[in-house]
């Protein structure tokens, strides 16, 4: 659980988590549930599967993979939320712009805080651009975000 023992957020009880099932994805889900439980705060865990349709059809199996890969993750997620007793919501977005996602979630939810791992899970040319999502997020968002870093 969270190191915290004070609620760092005020006004509306809302939380965001990002996560994509990476390492960075899951200790920001740890993070986010254990300010869920010191603030008592309903927690939405976003997940974008991300895709595009031209590099979908060339490679089935590689997007049938990832959505798998995010349905475990997710389901473990939702048990963790349960047995904690955490009021939450799970989305998950298709497309190919996670901060957008993320920023609009937040937004419509009237958020306190967003939750996000430095990094995410990077594929392909996205090695490139070390945590490009966490920095769109935190230029973008409409409340304060927190940035989780894991131990590797």
């Amino acid at each position: 659980m969270s190191q915290l023992f004070t609620c760092p957020v005020s006004g509306p009880k809302q939380m965001v988590v990002a996560t994509d099932a990476s390492p960075y994805g899951e200790a920001a889900v740890a993070e986010a549930m254990g300010l869920a439980m010191v603030c008592a705060t309903k927690l939405t865990v976003v997940a974008v599967l991300e895709g595009n349709e031209e590099y979908d059809a060339i490679a089935p199996d590689r997007a049938e993979a990832e959505g798998t890969r995010l349905k475990v993750h997710l389901d473990a997620v939702r048990a963790a939320l349960l047995e904690r007793q955490i009021e939450h919501e799970i989305v998950v977005h298709h497309g190919d712009d996670p901060a957008r996602f993320i920023i609009d979630d937040a937004r419509r939810l009237g958020a306190s805080m967003i939750v996000i791992g430095k990094h995410g899970a990077r594929r392909g040319i996205k090695r490139l651009f070390v945590g490009a999502v966490a920095e769109k997020v935190i230029a973008d968002a409409p409340c304060s975000v927190l940035v989780v870093r894991t131990g590797s």
